[in-house]
């Protein structure tokens, strides 16, 4: 099947992280930066899918797709934007040029999930067999409503959820809808591919069935990402603990395929008929509970609430800004030393991102990184970072000042990166750094999602002469046996275990055994979160080797870092 695609938008920022996002994906993407562009792209290329922004000068989304409809029947016009109003929206999709109206911002798994529905839809349209599409864009199998789904069904069934969410409305008084969304499931596309990771979606919905009670329905709705039907009203006491049990089997590593992978869940709940009377209104209210979730860590399922809606908004209003904030220079890079407990000198200092929006102010990177995360744009502002941070090392050793290793954070998104070590290693050359200066710090979480890939592509970036560190350590599911095989230099212990750990034998033992097993495996020891003297001399009575937090330093602008270099030695080291 024909697999090109038409992206229109003004936002050169935009479509870039879009082309990069269905490139990955397999697709053959054409670029336009606005109406007048695409029809002239149209004149030469056909082109069964265009997706485009709606908002955009002279001529609208809405009316672009119209045109291009009246010109080129075939094609299939999607629109993509975060600012239509309803009105808008109503009257692009009841011209019939528009097939589907999606919201930005986007989650990444959801849209190729829309944009492969839309590639069947024109597919069934246009009467291609079905031999023409390929193995690994097979769908799984869909339980609610008790419609048998069959695995080659390219549609994932979310009409047919809604139909069947639509019945129970009409014959239920009360019940509640659980969005259960699996975390960071594009990773395993990457790593997997499309075929095994449709099969481990197999597995999962195996796993929940066996989780679930005979009253209960439940079916994948988009990507990777489950809605279950309950026939009762929830309480979060009651939600807590049946998601808790649903989730059960995914407390350690699971096996799939000779590997051991780390599954992690975002959800949330509605009510009927509390929060909506339709059920677009009930799966739209739980899937907000469950995006709010993935910003409050795990295990916290909200009940949906109206205040979410407006979460929403400015998270779409966020998103734009965001892909504008590399091109404005809106980031800056904040340094926190890490001391040793030996001499009291600074060893090492890691590089944290920091968004200086224009008119917001300071916003925290626990807002936009995982909307970076969530977009793609992760992997041009993780590039900016390592080569923002190594660049200012190189420069501070030029003035004669001590050398000490730079660490850089590196997501799990570009933890699956292919081409990870190959941009490192320019990034290293470009910058004139010797990579015995350079650490990376992956989270363990991270990490254990595919063991076998992060050792791989650890592996890659380690023979660069580039040290790893696991960052949190403590708060994944790293055994000693993993540990032994990850080739990592470092291991930091996560803040959660410092703070009042003074007062609790049970921490205190706990971050004792780990110094002590990873001095046995050859690695350095780093504790987070420092903050106090007593927490000082008795992670240096436990032999700990390096202390990082607000005890020394909070993290400090380049100027300010420079200072603390040059006065090096901290008398309140004990």
């Amino acid at each position: 099947m024909d697999k090109s695609l038409l992206l229109v938008d003004d936002e050169p920022s935009i479509l870039r992280a879009l082309k990069r996002i269905f490139h990955r994906a397999g697709y053959k993407v054409t670029i336009a930066n606005g109406p007048e562009e695409a029809l002239a792209i149209l004149e030469d290329h056909s082109f069964p899918i265009v997706l485009s922004d709606y908002r955009m000068p002279n001529k609208t989304g809405g009316e672009l797709l119209i045109e291009i409809k009246e010109k080129y029947p075939s094609t299939l016009g999607l629109i993509l934007s975060g600012y239509a109003d309803l009105q808008s929206v109503i009257a692009a999709l009841n011209s019939g040029a528009v097939y589907k109206f999606l919201e930005k911002p986007w989650d990444e798994a959801q849209l190729l999930e829309e944009i492969d529905q839309a590639f069947e839809h024109w597919r069934q349209e246009n009467i291609l067999p079905l031999d023409d599409v390929s193995s690994d864009e097979l769908g799984v199998v869909s339980d609610l409503g008790n419609v048998a789904r069959a695995s080659s069904d390219l549609i994932y069934g979310k009409m047919t959820v809604m139909e069947s969410i639509d019945h129970k409305i009409l014959t239920q008084a009360h019940f509640s809808l659980v969005y259960l969304d699996i975390r960071h499931f594009r990773h395993f596309n990457d790593c997997l591919g499309y075929q095994k990771s449709d099969q481990l979606l197999h597995h999962i919905h195996a796993l929940l069935k066996k989780q679930i009670r005979a009253d209960v329905e439940f079916s994948l709705m988009n990507g990777a990402a489950f809605v279950f039907f309950v026939p009762e009203v929830f309480t979060e006491a009651s939600a807590f603990d049946f998601i808790t049990s649903l989730l059960s089997p995914f407390k350690q590593l699971i096996t799939f395929d000779e590997r051991e992978l780390l599954l992690t869940f975002s959800a949330g709940y509605s009510v009927y008929p509390d929060d909506g009377l339709t059920a677009e209104a009930l799966v739209r209210g739980s899937q907000l509970a469950a995006n709010y979730s993935k910003d409050r860590g795990l295990n916290v399922y909200p009940h949906y609430k109206k205040s979410m809606d407006g979460n929403r908004d400015d998270m779409v209003s966020l998103q734009s800004e965001l892909c504008q904030a590399l091109k404005r220079n809106e980031f800056t890079l904040y340094y926190q030393p890490k001391i040793s407990l030996v001499n009291g000198k600074i060893l090492g200092a890691e590089a944290l991102i920091r968004w200086h929006h224009s008119k917001k102010g300071l916003i925290s990177p626990d807002r936009f990184i995982p909307l970076a995360e969530l977009t793609g744009l992760i992997e041009p502002i993780g590039e900016w970072v390592l080569s923002t941070a190594i660049a200012q090392s190189f420069l501070w050793q030029q003035e004669g000042l001590p050398a000490f290793i730079m660490s850089v954070n590196v997501s799990g998104r570009q933890l699956v990166e292919h081409d990870l070590a190959t941009k490192v290693k320019k990034i290293i050359q470009d910058s004139g750094l010797s990579p015995e200066y350079i650490e990376l710090e992956v989270t363990e979480t991270f990490l254990m999602q595919d063991i076998e890939h992060s050792i791989d592509v650890l592996k890659e970036i380690r023979a660069l002469g580039v040290k790893i560190a696991i960052d949190d350590f403590g708060t994944g599911y790293s055994s000693l046996n993993y540990l032994t095989r990850l080739p990592v230099d470092t291991l930091k212990v996560d803040r959660s275990f410092i703070t009042d750990f003074s007062t609790e034998t049970e921490k205190t033992n706990l971050v004792k055994n780990m110094i002590v097993m990873s001095h046995d495996l050859g690695m350095r020891v780093v504790a987070e979160g420092v903050e106090t003297l007593e927490q000082l001399q008795q992670l240096k009575e436990m032999n700990c080797d390096e202390v990082q937090g607000y005890y020394f330093s909070r993290p400090v602008v380049a100027e300010e870092f420079k200072k603390l270099l040059q006065a090096q030695s901290w008398a309140h080291c004990p």
